[in-house]
């Protein structure tokens, strides 16, 4: 099935669409000047108009007289000979754009892609009312909005998302060239956050390339955007209110993630193919801006001709392997650039299948805890508000461990409310709640203990709790040897996530949380947390907190974990 969907992609991103036999319009875009083409009696050249090139308005092909007939003289004896007929002139065929039905006539009908998409996109929008999501335009003042339908390009964006969580308001920050110290300084005044500080320096690099943007959440329910403006831009995107919508898609897809166990691996993006969480936004600006079908022919027709960075061409075997490279848990910069043209066209030919809520309904499925009536036991906590936590609790009918029934999952999941609280109302609190600077098996390995031990009430309770968790597999890992226990650390350590690994968190990250609370008490996994907090490193607040390096810690660690489940003990 990728086979046949990395094909589609090549085909549409590799088919010269202006050919001599196909239909060509006077001012259609083409991709280079001076070819020609003829049409309906007409010769049209590609020419240069502004910054575009076009077709222009074709010169009429005239009409050849026909040759005079001579009469041969009359003689008796000769037969008039036979004239042949000339060959019939084809006409040429119209190109038809059918949608799709699905995969099985995915490749042939790829023309319709973009019809099937824009008519469900645009039936979405037209259906539904303006969503309450407020708005908080800021501008620079040597700056001025791209466009005065930036507010009203949002309100679509949120038409395009209606029935999925959205933020109940955003801020959006405009800002030229001049402005950079101004959206520096309102930046860090809003959220705090060095980080989000260096972000307005990444998208507005100089005068000439002043036209970067980006996207997230500030608070659980409040999202914010930074918008740096080209004010030479003359194309459609940055104009007509793609970069918007694509921005507050990005909003969007962290909504689906706030509150949930989910939200601490990359906001969720680490689950997800970085491909598809781009291509998913640049579909939704390109075709939620487009007022109508032929608006939305035009916008995507400029990422058609996006160079194939980092691989060979277009062909499927290259396209699927730009999948590969972008696969969850993976990152290519060489190839990431694709995300907004082999990402976009790869998402926009899912959505034409299943409709456009299609592929934000895969990442609200990811974000869930409670799958089925079968795998319906998962919890998740985190922080409402800078002192209120929450917790929700999917419930099992069937379950029998004591760690569903005996208040281990409760405590696990209080756990993790009190690590969020170290962050609360600290710079640091932006970054995953904090969690980004910390190994993920480390927050869970914590969690994970304080649930098993802190709901034993014998020293016999907490045996019988851990041993469940001596029997856990080794996923993603060739065994419980301390090299394989070494590189679950690295995969998993601060601003990593590999979920093919993530699993052995509640078994490799809680046995390695244990053996070192084993040294310095129960407090002293929440002290190094306390610690990184205040602005401390994870080495750094490691060594404060047990005495020694991190790199000389970890060896020592692996082996012993080794033995635990090597021996079951």
């Amino acid at each position: 099935m990728k086979k046949a969907f990395g094909a589609v992609v090549s085909v549409a991103l590799l088919l010269t669409p202006l050919s001599a036999s196909a239909a060509v319009k006077a001012g259609d875009s083409c991709k280079k000047a001076g070819v020609t083409a003829t049409a309906n009696g007409k010769k049209f050249t590609c020419v240069k108009s502004g910054k575009k090139l076009v077709w222009n308005k074709g010169v009429t092909f005239a009409k050849p007289k026909p040759d005079p007939v001579v009469t041969p003289p009359v003689t008796p004896s000769p037969k008039p000979s036979e004239t042949a007929s000339p060959a019939p002139t084809n006409s040429p065929q119209p190109v038809v754009e059918k949608a799709p039905s699905g995969f099985g006539d995915l490749v042939e009908n790829f023309r319709g892609v973009y019809v099937g998409v824009w008519n469900s996109s645009n039936s979405k929008i037209e259906a539904n009312a303006p969503v309450d999501v407020s708005q908080n335009i800021l501008v620079g003042p040597n700056s001025k909005l791209p466009s005065e339908e930036v507010p009203i390009m949002f309100s679509r964006g949120a038409r395009f998302f209606a029935g999925y969580a959205q933020p109940k308001k955003f801020n959006a920050l405009y800002y030229a060239f001049e402005d950079i110290k101004w959206a520096e300084e309102t930046v860090f005044s809003l959220y705090k956050n060095p980080e989000d500080v260096k972000q307005i320096s990444r998208n507005c690099q100089s005068v000439q390339r002043c036209n970067g943007a980006n996207a997230g959440m500030a608070q659980i329910d409040i999202g914010h955007g930074n918008f740096a403006v080209d004010k030479s831009a003359t194309d459609s995107y940055h104009l007509k209110g793609g970069l918007e919508i694509h921005e507050y898609a990005h909003m969007v897809q962290f909504m689906q993630f706030q509150g949930k166990p989910t939200q601490r691996m990359g906001g969720g993006a680490g689950l997800i193919p970085n491909w598809f969480l781009e291509g998913h936004a640049h579909l939704a600006g390109n075709v939620g801006s487009a007022r109508t079908l032929a608006d939305y022919k035009t916008f995507r027709s400029f990422w058609l001709n996006a160079r194939a960075d980092g691989l060979p061409g277009y062909s499927p075997e290259s396209i699927e392997s730009f999948y590969d490279k972008l696969a969850p848990g993976k990152f290519d910069s060489s190839v990431q650039s694709n995300v907004y043209s082999i990402g976009y066209f790869s998402v926009e030919a899912l959505a034409s299948l299943k409709g456009v809520d299609s592929p934000i309904e895969v990442i609200k499925q990811i974000s869930r805890n409670c799958q089925s009536v079968q795998r319906c036991n998962g919890a998740n906590a985190g922080m409402a508000q800078i002192d209120i936590g929450h917790g929700n609790f999917a419930v099992d009918k069937n379950a029998r461990d004591p760690y569903h029934l005996k208040g281990g999952l409760e405590i696990h999941e209080y756990a993790h409310m009190v690590q969020f609280m170290q962050f609360q109302g600290k710079p640091t609190q932006r970054m995953g709640g904090g969690a980004g600077l910390i190994p993920n098996w480390f927050l869970e390995g914590h969690a994970h203990l304080a649930g098993n031990v802190g709901s034993a009430r014998t020293l016999a309770d907490y045996k019988t709790f851990r041993s469940f968790w001596l029997n856990a597999t080794a996923d993603g890992l060739p065994g419980y040897s301390p090299e394989s226990i070494q590189s679950f650390y690295d995969k998993l350590a601060p601003g990593k996530f590999d979920p093919s690994v993530q699993s052995n968190v509640y078994s490799i990250g809680y046995f390695s949380v244990e053996a070192l609370a084993s040294l310095k008490g129960v407090d002293s996994p929440i002290e190094v947390i306390k610690q990184i907090s205040d602005g401390s490193t994870w080495e750094e607040a490691f060594l404060k907190v047990y005495g020694i390096t991190w790199n000389e810690a970890a060896p020592i660690l692996a082996k012993t974990v080794s033995r635990m489940f090597l021996e079951r003990y």
